[in-house]
């Protein structure tokens, strides 16, 4: 009896960051990996579901980066008001033409994040893409093992759900994906 992973995960604990983030989209995006590498027994569901994870923590690493500029756009006016405090200027109750300007100045200069927000961004994508390459990797070999048997082995384009417009599988001979006989 062929056990549903989506449906009765007992074990499988939430990454879900409770008042950011929403329970129901993990679930969506859970199921879609298990959905789209068709997971079959419990060493796939483990790697299916480390999957789901990191990709989910790379939706984290999107928003982080999105709320930190929002965070520091935000923070202009009030950063505008302070350099005129310490540059003792008249700060009028009337805007300037000259203040907009610095303020748009200001805003341009913070469309990216700061430089250290910046580098721990770029360090944290750059592992979790490694990891889930890795992750993608070890679960196409398992299942190219499980699924070739005698020594043939299966790759990504074998995964790909038949009849979907513009997908061509490789002109090669399924034997050519077979290692070398030995002898």
């Amino acid at each position: 009896m062929r056990r549903n992973p989506i449906k009765h995960a007992v074990l499988a604990q939430t990454p879900v960051i409770p008042l950011v983030e929403r329970e129901e989209d993990w679930r969506r995006l859970r199921e879609g990996v298990f959905e789209y590498f068709r997971v079959e027994g419990a060493m796939e569901e483990a790697l299916a579901d480390r999957i789901a994870g990191i990709i989910w923590r790379l939706y984290r690493v999107v928003r982080f980066e999105s709320e930190s500029i929002n965070r520091y756009l935000h923070d202009v006016p009030k950063d505008w008001g302070l350099s005129e405090r310490l540059s003792r200027r008249e700060s009028g109750t009337e805007v300037t033409e000259e203040a907009v300007a610095e303020m748009d100045a200001m805003l341009m200069a913070r469309l990216l994040p700061g430089e250290e927000t910046l580098e721990k961004v770029m360090r944290y994508e750059t592992r979790l893409h490694r990891f889930l390459l890795q992750s993608v990797h070890q679960l196409v070999l398992l299942k190219g093992m499980r699924r070739g048997g005698a020594g043939r082995y299966w790759g990504l384009t074998d995964m790909d759900p038949p009849g979907l417009p513009g997908r061509t599988k490789p002109h090669l001979p399924r034997d050519a994906l077979a290692p070398p006989a030995e002898g």
